[in-house]
């Protein structure tokens, strides 16, 4: 459009411009201050060393024995597909005391965090087998 009105566009400088935003993120204090990846205290989901174990025992104890089956369906339908988003939350709900706050759990990180509709077939799911847990430590 400049040129077309005679005008010479300025020129762009160079080298750091030319960088991508998210590589400059990298480097700023800010991402400086963010938590780095998963540690030991919350592991990935999938790898071939202990923290996809980890997680199988965590899943039993807070799902059942058939959440393993259900993980990539929790995940992909729950969380927006984030592995550590699963994790955290079953780690949260692991350690809640009553079925009510497990409830509370799942509705703050799951409904309201990812806009999860509560009749979903996986939130319905998730949820019936929270309650199975608690209903057996009774």
């Amino acid at each position: 459009l400049a040129r077309a009105r005679g005008v010479e566009p300025e020129p762009r400088p160079a080298a750091d411009d030319d960088e991508p935003i998210w590589r400059r993120f990298a480097r700023s204090d800010l991402a400086a201050k963010l938590p780095d990846g998963p540690t030991a205290a919350s592991p990935t989901v999938g790898t071939d060393a202990g923290p996809s174990s980890e997680l199988d025992t965590l899943e039993t104890r807070v799902l059942g024995g058939s959440a393993r089956d259900r993980r990539d369906g929790y995940v992909a339908d729950l969380f927006d597909g984030s592995p550590a988003a699963y994790h955290r939350t079953l780690d949260q709900i692991d350690r809640a005391a009553t079925y009510t706050e497990a409830t509370s759990i799942f509705s703050a990180e799951v409904l309201r965090r990812h806009r999860v509709n509560p009749y979903t077939e996986s939130a319905v799911a998730f949820i019936d087998a929270v309650q199975e847990r608690f209903d057996r430590r009774q």
